[in-house]
């Protein structure tokens, strides 16, 4: 008896000893070796988008692709006995059209359409933004005042702006309503640089001339005056502006009629008869022209909106 109970005391021992020596092997044991993740691969970021295509840019383009346009035309910039350019009868786009040697008879056809229309919503700009045409026919550009470029710039844009037809200048109008195709276009725009670069020389020249006379000055104000920045946005204008000396032209055939019955301040009653008297007396479309225009600065855009209407009106009676 003794002996099993010998026996199952060292079993005892035995199994005690195992269950000890598993424990602590599970302490001791290291856990399994995890294989380090991968550095992800560097993926570079998408690149932006392009910036979009700008007519200057596709015009760039092409310029490199395509060669210069040659032609042989008369040129707008004329000169008097003087040296001086020949001011034009009429916008230079529009003059361009009547010396681009690309137009042909159905093209010229499909221009008067256009024109036409575009000569009646010119007429609407006019009567519709009157005191800024009253402003710029009174030399408005070349009195505007500014201490720097940005101001004169801005002044120039606030004054322009409302004398713009939507889509750019004639050409560009022209060829994107298919009026033009692109060589006939890029011709007109030839012409039309051909003039602006010339026209643009010669306001700089003078402008030097002008300083050399004047000597040294420390005013740091920007110039009144004509110069090149500003002939940009003449140039700009220049069609609505046409559009009123027309219209007053018309007025001009019936100059009685066309200033009847006007509510005028009393400094400014006599202002009626006056143009009357200067119209008929002029021997020439300038002198009719610069009698209208000195009546409709003085009676103001409100009367002159009533002159206008009546001109309007009277067609056809």
């Amino acid at each position: 008896m003794a002996n099993v109970r010998t026996v199952l005391v060292s079993m005892s021992i035995v199994v005690g000893l195992a269950g000890l020596a598993g424990g602590v092997g599970a302490q001791i044991v290291p856990p399994p070796t995890v294989a380090p993740s991968k550095t992800p691969e560097y993926i570079p970021p998408p690149p932006p988008p392009p910036n979009p295509v700008t007519p200057t840019d596709f015009a760039r383009g092409r310029a490199k692709t395509e060669p210069p346009l040659v032609f042989d035309y008369q040129a707008l910039a004329e000169k008097n006995t003087e040296g001086k350019i020949k001011l034009l009868t009429q916008p230079a786009h529009r003059a361009a059209l009547d010396r681009n040697p690309f137009i042909e008879s159905e093209t010229k056809a499909k221009l008067a359409a256009f024109l036409a229309e575009r000569n009646t919503q010119l007429e609407r700009l006019v009567i519709s933004n009157l005191d800024v045409v009253l402003k710029v026919d009174d030399d408005g550009f070349a009195k505007v005042e500014a201490k720097d470029v940005k101001e004169e710039i801005r002044s120039l844009k606030t004054m322009s702006e409302p004398l713009r037809l939507p889509g750019g200048d004639l050409t560009a109008v022209l060829k994107k309503a298919g009026v033009l195709d692109d060589k006939q276009a890029r011709a007109n725009q030839k012409i039309v640089l051909d003039y602006t670069k010339e026209l643009f020389s010669q306001i700089r020249g003078d402008q030097t001339a002008a300083k050399a006379a004047a000597g040294e000055s420390k005013d740091l104000a920007r110039p009144t005056g004509m110069s090149s920045a500003r002939m940009v946005y003449v140039m700009q204008v220049e069609e609505t502006m046409d559009t009123y000396h027309k219209l007053l032209l018309e007025g001009a055939k019936d100059p009685s009629n066309a200033v009847a019955g006007l509510n005028l301040p009393d400094d400014r009653r006599t202002a009626s008869s006056e143009v009357v008297v200067a119209v008929k007396a002029a021997k020439a479309d300038d002198d009719r022209l610069a009698a209208m225009r000195k009546f409709m600065i003085a009676v103001g855009p409100a009367n002159g909106t009533e002159v206008l209407n009546k001109i309007v009106a009277k067609r056809g009676k």
